[in-house]
C-alpha cells in the first residue's frame, strides 16, 4: 500500500548525508510488521528525493513516536524551556519519580505556586486583551478603514511625484522641508572675470549719461576755447592803441583803459585755465 508520509522530525541521510526538515512528504510503502500488545506497528519505505537510498521508518507505540530503522538517522535537537518560553513537561521517569516521593511531590506543588503567582499580572493582562479584542467585527472595521486611509494616501504622493515626472511617492511637506528647500542655490558659481563684469555693467547702468566729472570737463574745455579767443583779441587791441598813440594819447588811453576794464575778467580766468588748457 502506498500512502502520503511526512517525516515527523528532522533526519539525516545515510546515503547521502543531506539534511531532511521536518515535514517533508514521501510516496510511501506502508505495511504491517508487528504489534505493540493490541496495537499494530506499521513501517513507511521510502526513497531520499536527494539520492537513490532508501528511507525506512516504524511506529513506536511505546514510546509514542517513530523509530528509524534503516537509512536514516535522527537529529539530535536539545533545547532549554525557558530560552523557547515553553512549558517544560517533563519525562515519564520525572513523573514516575515524583509520585512515588511525597517530599518531591510537595517541592513540587511549591513551585507550582511561586510559578501562579509570578505568572499571574501577564494572565490578567491577557483576559484583558481579550475582552478588548474580543469584538471581531468592530476590530477588523476600524482596521479596514485605517487600511483605506492608508492606500489613499500612498496614491496622492504617487500622484504628487508623478505630476513632477517622477514614479516615486513623495512625502508630505514639513515646515522644515520648506526652509532648507528655500535655503538652497543651484546656480552655478561665478568666476572673478564675470563677477568684474557684471559689477561693471551694474555701475554703467547706474550712471548718469552726463556725468559730474564729464560735466566739469566739458566746461573747462569751453572756458579754455574762450580764453584764446580773448587773448587774440587783447593783443590786436594792443597794436591799434600803440599806432593811435602818435595821433591822440587821450583817445588811445581811454580806448586802452576800456579794454583793459573789459578784458579784466578774461584776463582772470586766462591766468587760472592756462596751465590746464596746456
Amino acid at each position: 500500500m502506498v500512502i502520503r508520509y511526512e517525516m515527523p522530525f528532522n533526519v539525516w541521510c545515510l546515503g547521502c548525508n543531506n539534511h531532511i526538515g521536518r515535514g517533508v512528504r514521501y510516496n510511501a510503502e506502508k505495511k504491517c510488521v508487528g504489534k505493540y500488545h493490541s496495537t499494530r506497528i506499521f513501517e513507511f519505505r521510502m526513497k531520499c528525493h536527494l539520492c537513490d537510498n532508501y528511507l525506512v521508518m516504524q511506529t513506536d507505540p511505546e514510546g509514542r513516536g517513530f523509530k528509524c530503522i534503516s537509512g536514516v538517522r535522527q537529529k539530535i535537537e536539545t533545547y532549554d524551556a525557558s530560552d523557547a518560553e515553553v512549558i517544560d513537561v517533563p519525562t515519564e521517569e520525572e513523573r514516575m519519580a515524583i509520585a512515588n516521593d511525597p517530599f518531591r511531590s510537595l517541592e513540587r506543588v511549591v513551585e507550582d505556586k511561586q510559578k501562579a503567582a509570578k505568572a499571574a499580572p501577564r494572565l490578567q493582562q491577557l483576559a484583558v486583551d481579550r475582552t478588548v479584542w474580543n469584538d471581531d467585527y468592530s476590530i477588523n472595521r476600524k482596521l479596514r478603514r485605517r487600511l483605506r486611509g492608508t492606500k489613499k494616501d500612498d496614491a496622492r504622493r504617487l500622484a504628487a511625484g508623478r505630476a513632477i515626472g517622477i514614479n516615486v511617492p513623495l512625502l508630505d511637506r514639513t515646515p522644515q522641508d520648506q526652509a532648507v528647500a528655500a535655503a538652497q542655490d543651484f546656480s552655478a558659481p561665478r568666476t572673478s572675470a564675470e563677477s568684474n563684469a557684471a559689477l561693471a555693467r551694474q555701475r554703467i547702468r547706474a550712471a548718469p549719461l552726463l556725468s559730474t566729472p564729464a560735466r566739469q570737463r566739458h566746461r573747462e574745455l569751453q572756458l579754455a576755447r574762450r580764453a584764446r579767443v580773448d587773448s587774440s583779441i587783447f593783443g590786436i587791441n594792443n597794436t591799434l592803441s600803440t599806432t593811435a598813440s602818435s595821433s591822440s594819447s587821450s583817445t588811445s588811453t581811454t580806448s586802452t583803459t576800456s579794454s583793459l576794464a573789459k578784458l579784466a575778467p578774461t584776463l582772470t580766468t586766462t591766468i587760472r585755465i592756462k596751465p590746464k588748457a596746456k
